[in-house]
């Protein structure tokens, strides 16, 4: 899409640019990493994966949590974003990245320090926040009233289905390079796969008939400047393939299925919803004041 003029800012359709363009393709980071590194965390308690869990950790908060921080012009100040969670989203999301943190490091010490011990309770809790990890978001985004493309209650289910099917995948290669066995988690993956392409299309027809600026947001991902991204990134290599994977290991058993094909069927995965959060970012538009 061209640059509008500074006298056409607002009175068309004008891109939002503060979350994609230069410093801000760190929140673009941020956002897939702390969802990825919590829906990595929720799949790992399910399978009793220590490994799992301390990858998921270092994932949301060094690498989502250290995003974050980079895009901040004065990091050491970034407690004071902390003070407001009665009026502020982000205030809650700091808070939700704080207490995962936190309670996370005391999960994964108790695993690995005694793994006979009963921790259903920790667990529970630890599950709870990894989804308000997972989905703080995509509710952030969508009280943005002004971006009909994230104004909608779709865009957090959205999100959260992505992050726990990226972790499914993770823990999937993990299981892979560590020789423990795959036919469980395999079936998540099964699950999480198609319902992650549901979500993303009723996501993107609810848009369409929210407003006139929502149907051009998603005419521009689906046709216009945002297509070849689209296409390329979210369908071919982040569904098709995968998908491809998924129902060869069906008709044949996972067993029979060669590791290399697993391990690119998964960074595929990764791609596709890396690229999905790209467009989703880089396809708002403002609806004009005029």
């Amino acid at each position: 899409m061209s640059r509008l003029m500074s006298y056409e800012w607002m009175t068309k359709y004008t891109p939002q640019e503060e979350w994609i363009e230069g410093g801000g393709k760190l929140i673009w980071l941020a956002l897939f990493f702390t969802e990825l590194g919590a829906g990595l965390f929720f799949v790992s308690i399910f399978f009793k994966n220590p490994l799992g869990m301390l990858l998921g950790w270092f994932i949301c908060l060094l690498l989502g949590g250290g995003s974050f921080l980079l895009h901040m012009g004065k990091p050491l100040r970034s407690f004071r974003s902390i003070l407001k969670p009665q009026t502020s989203w982000i205030s809650r999301g700091v808070i939700f990245l704080t207490l995962f943190g936190a309670i996370g490091a005391v999960e994964i010490f108790l695993t690995y320090l005694a793994p006979n011990l009963d921790l259903l309770l920790l667990h529970v809790v630890m599950c709870i926040f990894c989804i308000l990890v997972a989905i703080y978001a995509g509710i952030l985004m969508s009280y943005v009233r002004a971006i009909p493309l994230w104004d909608t209650g779709l865009l957090p289910i959205t999100y959260l289905v992505a992050g726990l099917w990226g972790g499914a995948e993770l823990l999937l290669g993990i299981n892979l390079l560590t020789g423990v066995p795959i036919e469980r988690i395999e079936l998540w993956i099964k699950v999480l796969l198609p319902s992650f392409a549901l979500v993303l299309a009723l996501y993107l027809i609810s848009v369409t008939s929210s407003s006139t600026t929502g149907l051009t947001s998603v005419k521009r991902i689906v046709s216009g400047d945002l297509a070849i991204h689209f296409y390329l990134g979210v369908v071919i290599i982040g569904l098709v393939f995968p998908v491809t994977v998924v129902v060869y290991s069906i008709s044949v058993s996972a067993t029979l299925v060669g590791s290399p094909l697993f391990l690119a069927a998964i960074v595929c995965g990764l791609i596709g919803d890396l690229t999905m959060r790209y467009c989703i970012m880089k396809g708002a538009l403002y609806s004009p004041l005029i």
